[in-house]
């Protein structure tokens, strides 16, 4: 992880939208743990602990996963987490209506 100079305050509501964002995933997902991985992310209200929870657990790419957790800018960080949350979401529900 990097650490920050400062103590950062994130926004609130681009808190929350990730924080929503990554429900929707976890929803869409449907995994055994879904109950218990909705009950951290709703724990977890510092936006930067959030992020990078969100990272760990739902960016599989190394590479990615690594560049997002050492972005200082969290705001940034936070931004580019839900795009691609957004990307993989939309394509599950693509491979889904493209199955059914």
């Amino acid at each position: 992880y990097t650490m920050l100079d400062e103590k950062v305050h994130v926004n609130a509501d681009i808190t929350e939208k990730l924080r929503k964002k990554a429900q929707e995933l976890i929803f869409l997902i449907n995994v055994d743990e879904s109950d218990k991985l909705i009950h951290l992310l709703n724990f977890i209200s510092d936006g930067v602990q959030l992020s990078d929870f969100i990272a760990n657990y739902f960016i599989l790419d190394y590479n990615e996963r690594v560049a997002l957790l050492n972005t200082t800018d969290v705001t940034s960080r936070i931004n580019t987490i839900l795009q691609l949350l957004t990307m993989l979401i939309d394509n599950i529900q693509h491979k889904r209506r493209s199955e059914g």
